[in-house]
């Protein structure tokens, strides 16, 4: 879905300019935010996204999974995918956050435009299994189906 306007963050500097850079020139429009304060702040001004992409480990109050619960206060319906290296982290976290898909750093970009094509297509209530073994350089999405998540589960 081109044009669609993408807030993204990261508090990793090039990684955030980076993955910018590339849903740029793949049609979207992103919006880079350095923490989950930063994004809240954006989200406030009522700029209409279509997706939040947001790195759960993030410095200042919020994390990745308390700004998916203010980002859907005001756009009820965005669909989220979650990115992490911390599985464990991820996990003690996600209670009570939105559901979304999960990313495992590193993924590859195919693997992360693939998400958002889903997402932008299904909603946001899909789940991706990506903490796929093998070589850390081909985590990504697994050969596994996505699973449907129910309302007792969480985000990771």
């Amino acid at each position: 879905m081109a044009q669609s306007q993408v807030l993204l963050v990261d508090d990793d500097e090039a990684l955030l300019s980076a993955l910018a850079d590339f849903l740029r020139t793949e049609g979207y429009q992103a919006q880079p935010a350095r923490s989950g304060d930063v994004a809240l702040i954006l989200l406030q001004q009522r700029v209409r996204f279509q997706l939040l992409i947001t790195d759960i480990v993030l410095p200042g109050l919020l994390d990745g999974f308390a700004l998916a619960r203010r980002a859907r206060l005001f756009c009820p319906s965005i669909p989220i995918i979650y990115t992490t290296g911390y599985m464990p982290v991820a996990h003690i976290r996600a209670h009570g956050a939105p559901f979304g898909e999960m990313l495992v750093k590193p993924y590859r970009a195919e693997t992360l435009l693939i998400a958002i094509s889903r997402v932008l297509s299904h909603g946001s209530d899909w789940y991706v299994n990506s903490s796929s073994g093998g070589h850390r350089g081909n985590r990504g999405l697994s050969s596994t189906p996505p699973m449907r998540r129910g309302p007792t589960t969480h985000a990771a």
